[in-house]
Order: structure tokens, then C-alpha cells, then sequence
């Protein structure tokens, strides 16, 4: 299966849709340029692109929470796309052109998140990591049901439902953290 963009503006859409009750009064209408086309937000890519900007990102942002040196071949292989740490109107999705759709939606979501969340609380708690993945594959999985998620996210998935069900948090609790930038409670980091 191959990422396009007409499949990237579907999932914008669905989760628009499905999620738009949380995100802040105005959102919607503030970032409407950006929402209506694809390429304003994704940048679908071959390996050899991608390869140049997740080893940037990467060695720049993220090999702070990850904690471990990987090398441009293992990055590739296990990053089918990341969201650059910027702020919302200068974020980018850059995924590889062989993701598949439930990445599309899951790094949509990255790029929709309170800068308090995402990349602040990521990069500046313990737990930033865990939560925020774990956070964003439950709205992944509340607007795709597909069978091509990552397995190395269902721990962090399960934590959330385990939360969800003990009722030790709500998803407005979550949506609030992830797209108003409310603080993270510790419920929710206690998850992990």
C-alpha cells in the first residue's frame, strides 16, 4: 500500500470529523489554510529523502527521549514518518511514500497536538515518551481501524485502555492534555 496525498486529506478529514469536539474554539478555522490540502502538512517521500530528514530530526530532537544512537538504515526501518517539533503553523509530517494509512492518521495527529504536549512534555519528562505515543495511537485507533498499526505502540495503547476502563482517566482528560495543552495529570503518567 502506498501513501498519497488524496489518502492523507481522507484521514485530515476523519479525524477532523471524528476529534473536532476537543480541539479549542476557533481551531479549526485558524489552521483552515493549512487543512485544506494535504501537502500543506504531509511530505510523502522516497527512502533516500526520507533518510536525509529523519536523521536530522532525529539526531537534532529525538535521540533525547529515545535515549539510544540508531543508525540512518534502522531509523528508516522502524520510522515509517515522524512530525517535525515545531510549533503548529511550521510542523511537517514527513512520511515514507510505503507507509501505510494508519500512519497517515497517527502522525496527523502529532501535528494537531498542544505545544505543551507535543513537543514540550515529551521532551521534558521522564515519561514524555510513552505517554504521548500511547495517547496519540488511542485516537489513531479511535479513527482507524486498520490491521497495519505498529506493534511496538500496543503496550502504550493498552495502558490508555487499561486507564480508560479502570476509569483512572476519561478521554476528555486525554483530549484535553493532547490538543488544549491542559497539564499532564499523574494519573495518566502513572499509567506508565
Amino acid at each position: 500500500m502506498a501513501a498519497t496525498y488524496a489518502k492523507a486529506k481522507e484521514y485530515m478529514d476523519k479525524v477532523v470529523s471524528r476529534l473536532q469536539q476537543y480541539f479549542p474554539e476557533g481551531f479549526i478555522p485558524l489552521h483552515s489554510d493549512k487543512l485544506s490540502d494535504a501537502r500543506n502538512v504531509f511530505v510523502i517521500e522516497n527512502q533516500t529523502a526520507f533518510k536525509m530528514h529523519i536523521s536530522k530530526w532525529y539526531n537534532q530532537f529525538f535521540k533525547i527521549s529515545v535515549g539510544e544512537e540508531l543508525s540512518d538504515e534502522e531509523l528508516v526501518e522502524i520510522c515509517p514518518g515522524f512530525t517535525t517539533p515545531k510549533g503548529l503553523n511550521k510542523r511537517m509530517l514527513y512520511v515514507q511514500e510505503d507507509a501505510e494509512d494508519g500512519t497517515l492518521v497517527h502522525e496527523f495527529l502529532h501535528w494537531l497536538q498542544h505545544p505543551n504536549f507535543y513537543p514540550t512534555f515529551y521532551i521534558t519528562h521522564a515519561k514524555g515518551s510513552p505517554v504521548l505515543e500511547g495517547v496519540t495511537e488511542y485516537f489513531t485507533r479511535q479513527v482507524y481501524s486498520g490491521v497495519d498499526r505498529l506493534h511496538h505502540y500496543d503496550r502504550y495503547y493498552f495502558n490508555i485502555v487499561r486507564g480508560l476502563a479502570g476509569q483512572l482517566i476519561t478521554e476528555q482528560q486525554i483530549a484535553a492534555v493532547a490538543f488544549k495543552g491542559t497539564p499532564v495529570p499523574s494519573a495518566l503518567t502513572d499509567l506508565f
